[in-house]
């Protein structure tokens, strides 16, 4: 029994040793695309591709719209930076503490003008800035990597996109229905109007300022936003009509709840607009009568 017992502890601290991770070696040498001009990004939250046109990058999955550039470009950057420093483990039995499992990993994969596709997976991060334990390619080893980390890739699929209501910053007019309330906010070459009436140049600047960087913190696609009336929609709470220098206006439909529900020019997709920033759009015309004309 006794030499049974020894056997059984020996097997024991065997296996034991073999989910110590094992570190040291050669970081290997990566090359990740210098221009990427595709990009995949799956993780737990969701699978997004994107692509870049020209200058200006685009999701086509999973629904096609305009790419939030600043995440987009963080996360390039970060790859264009990225060095594996050192190996922390050659086990696949340790991959589930450094998140790097198939429940947990972000697989990035990344392609140039050449189609060649670079692929990594990211896990947790290291602890320090901008650092992460990633897996390479196919190869087994756990790298500890710096330049980019997970925070970089793992995003949930609506903050890949661009979320702003408007593309353009060149607001000219702004006409306002809630309701029996009409009115109309017009820029002149120095000043605005209300109702034809002078308005509060600071007031005035101040709203239009605000609306240039309107932006919902999410977005309901189809089939979720099809159902207008639940998102009051079927008769909105307030309609507006946004003209700009040049172009085309667009038309804006606002719901009820909170967030505030909003579609733009009779598309399906539904903005939904924080509570803070909603606030701020419930105004009427004598929220911008200039004193010396009240």
């Amino acid at each position: 029994m006794k030499v049974l017992a020894g056997i059984v502890a020996g097997l024991a601290a065997l296996y034991g040793l073999t989910l110590i991770p094992w570190s040291g070696g050669t970081a290997a040498k990566v090359r990740p695309p210098a221009d990427p001009v595709k990009l995949l990004v799956d993780s737990p939250r969701g699978r997004v591709t994107l692509e870049k046109n020209g200058e200006a990058w685009r999701l086509t999955e999973p629904v096609p719209w305009p790419a939030d550039e600043e995440a987009v470009q963080k996360l390039t950057v970060g790859l264009k930076n990225l060095v594996l420093e050192s190996v922390v483990s050659r086990r696949l039995e340790t991959r589930d503490r450094y998140e790097l499992d198939d429940a947990k990993a972000v697989r990035l994969t990344a392609w140039g003008k050449e189609s060649i596709p670079f692929t990594i997976s990211l896990g947790k991060n290291a602890g320090y800035s901008n650092r992460a334990y990633v897996l390479f390619g196919k190869e087994p080893a756990v790298y500890l990597a710096s330049g980019l980390s997970r925070d970089e890739a793992d995003l949930p699929p609506a903050r890949w996109r661009d979320r702003r209501v408007f593309a353009r910053t060149d607001i000219v007019r702004l006409r306002v229905t809630r309701g029996q309330d009409v009115f109309t906010l017009e820029k002149s070459s120095t000043a605005w109007t209300v109702n034809s009436a002078p308005a509060d140049l600071a007031k005035a600047d101040a709203f239009v300022s605000d609306l240039r960087t309107l932006a919902a913190d999410d977005l309901v696609d189809p089939p979720g936003s099809d159902d207008l009336k639940k998102y009051g929609l079927d008769v909105p709470s307030a309609e507006w009509e946004v003209s700009f220098s040049t172009g085309a206006p667009v038309s804006l439909a606002f719901g009820t709840g909170d967030p505030r529900p909003l579609r733009r020019d009779g598309e399906k997709t539904i903005f939904l607009i924080p509570a803070y920033r909603a606030a701020t759009l419930d105004k009427s015309a004598k929220d911008f009568v200039a004193t010396s004309s009240r």
